[in-house]
């Protein structure tokens, strides 16, 4: 009889622990069914055909799969849900970490090995960023700003290429801002600079990130730039401690700041690297694509126009000369960011098309990081594509289509740049924002502005909106023949 109580029991457990597990397959398989892929290399369309890889396994596998890339688990998630989850519900910056995120894409991810003291220390250097960013830091560099824009354009040609002209000028403000003042003053300094960073820049590749000690020419681009860059800092921090030492002062920038904040050359050359990444990349592209957005819906420029003269009329007692550009220098940060609606539905309608073909990725770096039951591994990466968001006919009407009403109400009205939570995703959202936001919207304003209040008669070459390659890692954003 025991015997019998005991295979019974034994039946039972048995029976319990099979479907537990087959239920658990399934929820799993339900959730995230794997995308078929070579061994080791994985899915290795996500590097040279990124976009239509990941549209083509969503029309596949629906909103929620998972590939492999050499050897590392990357979980797609979309949908409304699955977006509260990513932007909101994922974890803080120690739990899901977009710098480990994106380094699939400029690096070799490291392997298992995730540790919560590293992202703690990026987390320092997020803090010294916010610090450099603050309001006050900011507010100081608005009149360097205006001086450092209207001398770049000053010198332009007739016909520019802004992907080229803008792009160095943008350049020129984020250095002055996040770097020193010897790389913003010294236009020979900062010329070797920036062509450094942009070897960097161009050195990343699917296979120098396959293969990171494999001898090759993006590898050598890569150590040159980088050795190179290290030097110019190195040389500057090396005479502003000679300078010191003979009692002289040092400029206030935030290079100073990082020196008296006790940071390595290393950890210096990490921070700006990354602010530069994130600042002149991103700007560096998307006002160029606001210019030639207005440039064929023009009726928004004479509105953007009478704002500003509003806006500076209100420091000058009402008189201007109307023979000459306004002198958008008196203006001040809450001026560009509470006066100018009309300006901030243009320029963030043009980030809402930019960032519709982009991702946005997480690295899980501590267990517990939950979604529909399913635990993703520690050292996995969660991949949101934005055009989920920005594309989303449920969200836009006519998503494809430049319309700034879509953040403007009424032209009399502010511009209320969040919509709905998390319809509208540009800057980051919910726990994971943009540490940088501030900044970058207020460049975007500026150089915009400036370049419409300099030229407001400008017309693009051909009349034709340039084709970009949606696909191309190193130029996104970019058009091949501008």
């Amino acid at each position: 009889m025991k015997s019998v109580i005991y295979a019974t029991g034994l039946a039972v457990i048995s029976t319990a622990l099979i479907f537990g597990i087959r239920q658990k397959l399934i929820d799993q398989k339900f959730y995230f069914q794997t995308v078929p892929s070579l061994p080791f290399i994985g899915s290795w369309r996500f590097f040279n055909k990124r976009l239509d890889f990941l549209r083509e396994c969503t029309k596949i596998y629906g909103p929620f799969f998972r590939f492999n890339i050499m050897g590392y688990q990357v979980f797609n998630l979309s949908g409304p849900e699955a977006r509260q989850f990513f932007f909101a519900g994922a974890g803080d910056r120690h739990e899901v970490n977009m710098s480990e995120g994106v380094a699939i894409f400029v690096a070799t991810p490291r392997k298992a090995n995730v540790k919560v003291n590293d992202s703690i220390k990026k987390t320092l250097l997020i803090r010294r960023l916010t610090y450099l960013l603050s309001n006050q830091r900011i507010e100081r560099h608005l009149l360097n700003w205006s001086k450092d824009i209207n001398e770049q354009m000053s010198q332009w040609d007739n016909i520019i290429d802004p992907f080229k002209n803008i792009y160095d000028l943008v350049f020129l403000i984020t250095s002055r801002t996040i770097f020193a003042n010897e790389l913003a003053n010294d236009k020979s300094i900062r010329t070797k600079f920036s062509d450094l960073f942009s070897d960097l820049e161009r050195s990343t590749s699917f296979v120098s990130n396959l293969i990171p000690y494999l001898p090759s020419s993006n590898r050598k681009l890569r150590n040159d730039a980088v050795t190179g860059m290290y030097m110019i800092l190195n040389d500057v921090i090396s005479a502003r401690t000679a300078a010191k030492a003979e009692g002289l002062s040092c400029p206030d920038d935030s290079l100073q700041y990082l020196i008296d904040s006790g940071d390595s050359v290393s950890e210096i050359m990490a921070f700006i690297t990354g602010g530069l990444f994130a600042g002149v990349i991103t700007t560096g592209i998307q006002v160029p694509w606001a210019i030639i957005h207005l440039s064929k819906n023009r009726k928004w420029i004479p509105l953007i126009l009478a704002e500003l003269e509003s806006a500076v009329k209100a420091h000058t007692n009402g008189d201007i000369d109307k023979t000459k550009p306004l002198d958008l220098s008196v203006l001040t940060m809450d001026d560009w960011e509470k006066q100018l609606p009309t300006l901030t539905a243009c320029v963030i309608e043009t980030n809402r098309l930019i960032t519709a073909d982009g991702v946005s990725m997480r690295r899980v770096m501590t267990p517990g990081i939950v979604f529909k039951g399913f635990e993703f591994p520690v050292g996995s990466f969660l991949i949101y594509q934005m055009g989920d968001t920005h594309n989303n006919d449920e969200l836009y009407e006519n998503p494809k289509l430049y319309n700034p009403l879509n953040f403007l109400n009424k032209l009399d009205t502010p511009v209320t740049d969040s919509r709905k939570p998390f319809d509208y995703i540009g800057f980051g959202a919910g726990r994971h924002p943009c540490t940088g936001m501030r900044m970058a919207k207020l460049e975007l304003r500026m150089v915009t502005a400036s370049f419409l209040n300099r030229f407001p008669e400008f017309e693009l070459v051909g009349g034709v909106i340039p084709e970009i390659d949606i696909n191309d890692l190193n130029k996104i954003g970019v058009p091949s023949a501008p």
